[in-house]
């Protein structure tokens, strides 16, 4: 079995010598050289029949390199976990390891030693009973209240005749293309419905104080606003996606109907439809429901402006030594393009973030917070059942597609969930742990302050990042 001989430099360096016997990698050595000699097709001899000693002399020093490394990484990670060793980066031969020989006739034992940069020890401060933290509690605005319940009165309201074109209404227009100052005979004839809230400032205004029956001449290209040639064609004229028929930009429209729709009155029946038989019973209570409603959305974003101000606060009360030396040089060897002017100009701010990435980390260890495969798997399928709905196909595949989401070995989406669904937890748990001064603010108020919030915490972190494409040597 491999050996290990941990020695401290201090608090934050240590170095760990793995030993690895012979007989930790003899035989995989043997058993791969097997298989290569079983593949092996070279001239002069048969498959399979190659001589030890040329397979050896061929292959022998790149296998015995792959096989000794390929243990080395177990071995080595597998102390560390087994010993609970908090480490930062990766770990690093030393600077003066000597030179290693992989030579299959030499085969004995290794030596490895690593520099390893350790996780400093600390106590969190500034979370404690008697730090409090101000938290903006959004007012619910009663215009968005009068939003919700007007929106489902007119989703559950009455289509009605009425005479005279105005604000909000339904007009079906009988639109015929015309030629020569007259109806075209053989022309597009065709009834389509506009909304006045979609009409374009001249066609609306054309259109306002008409009555059912009158005829006007327009061009339908210029009816409504914000949309495209295909859609007139396909909408308003209808007209098939393959006929390419050129298209008169004037045409006769008779209005043959105008409708208003007339919203529901707020009795139960309508409580009942939006919020579930019995539910509330009430305009008030309605009322109360939707604003709590809608306070719970407020809710995520005032928490996310307490892990802003927690971020911004407790990295100044935290002086806690890193291993800079060791750190500087992991990030030249995981940025092998790297120039010393980006390392040096960068440093810095990949410092402040290490910081605050090791101070929320003991917080969520303190608060237990952590996301598990099955949460980010329910994330994904609630998105993507989503989506799958609003195209119209069956959710059933998503489940599928999920399945090959959390076996791939591309965990880019995964880890993205994975953060999003940490950092609302970790929120969430200070929102409900830590001492809080409630201030009432308005949306605008709180939209601005929290404008003023990101933006100070990108200022600060506004040095250069280390590991971009632009780090080529100048």
């Amino acid at each position: 079995m491999p050996k290990f001989l941990r020695e401290d430099v201090d608090a934050i360096h240590a170095n760990l010598t793995v030993t690895l016997e012979k007989s930790d990698y003899a035989d995989k050595f043997n058993t791969e050289l097997a298989a290569y000699k079983k593949q092996a097709q070279l001239k002069g001899f048969r498959k399979g029949k190659t001589p030890d000693s040329v397979i050896r002399k061929m292959y022998g020093k790149s296998v015995l390199a792959q096989i000794v490394n390929s243990e080395l990484e177990k071995a080595l990670f597998g102390y560390l976990e087994e010993q609970q060793i908090d480490f930062l980066g990766q770990p690093l031969s030393v600077e003066d390891h000597e030179d290693i020989s992989f030579e299959p006739g030499a085969m004995d034992t290794f030596h490895f030693k690593f520099d390893i940069g350790l996780v400093p020890q600390f106590e969190l401060q500034g979370i404690g009973e008697t730090d409090t933290f101000d938290y903006y509690v959004i007012e619910v605005a009663e215009s968005l209240i009068d939003e919700d319940l007007n929106y489902a009165a007119r989703q559950k309201g009455e289509l009605k005749d009425t005479d005279t074109v105005g604000a909000d209404h339904t007009i079906t227009l009988l639109l015929e293309e015309m030629e020569g100052g007259a109806v075209k005979a053989d022309g597009i004839s065709h009834e389509a419905k506009v909304f006045t809230g979609a009409l374009s400032e001249g066609a609306l205004a054309e259109l306002t104080g008409k009555k059912t029956g009158d005829v006007l001449q327009l061009n339908p290209f210029d009816l409504e606003k914000d949309t495209s040639e295909e859609n007139v064609r396909k909408y308003l004229l209808g007209l098939d996606a393959e006929d390419d028929q050129e298209v008169s930009t004037v045409f006769q429209a008779t209005i043959k109907q105008i409708q208003h729709m007339e919203p529901a009155p707020l009795d139960q029946a309508l409580f009942d439809a939006m919020f579930g038989e019995g539910v509330v019973d009430s305009e008030v209570a309605a009322r109360e429901f939707i604003r709590k409603s809608i306070a719970s959305s407020y809710e995520i974003r005032s928490n996310f402006m307490l892990l802003l101000d927690v971020q911004e606060r407790l990295p100044k009360l935290h002086s806690f030594e890193l291993p800079e030396k060791f750190l500087k040089r992991w990030l030249r060897v995981a940025n092998e393009k790297m120039s010393e002017k980006r390392l040096e100009e960068g440093f810095d701010n990949f410092l402040d973030g290490l910081r605050w990435s090791l101070i929320r980390d003991k917080i969520a260890q303190t608060l237990q917070v952590s996301v598990t495969d099955a949460e980010v798997r329910e994330a994904l399928r609630a998105r993507y059942s989503r989506m799958y709905r609003q195209y119209g196909l069956p959710e059933d595949m998503v489940d599928k597609l999920l399945d090959r989401m959390m076996e791939s070995e591309d965990r880019k989406q995964l880890d993205e969930t994975r953060q999003e669904l940490f950092s609302m937890k970790l929120a969430n748990a200070l929102h409900d742990t830590l001492k809080l001064n409630p201030i009432h603010v308005t949306m605008e108020a709180f939209t601005e302050l929290e404008n003023q919030k990101v933006a100070a915490l990108k200022a600060a972190a506004a040095t250069p990042q280390l590991g971009g494409p632009e780090d080529e040597e100048e």
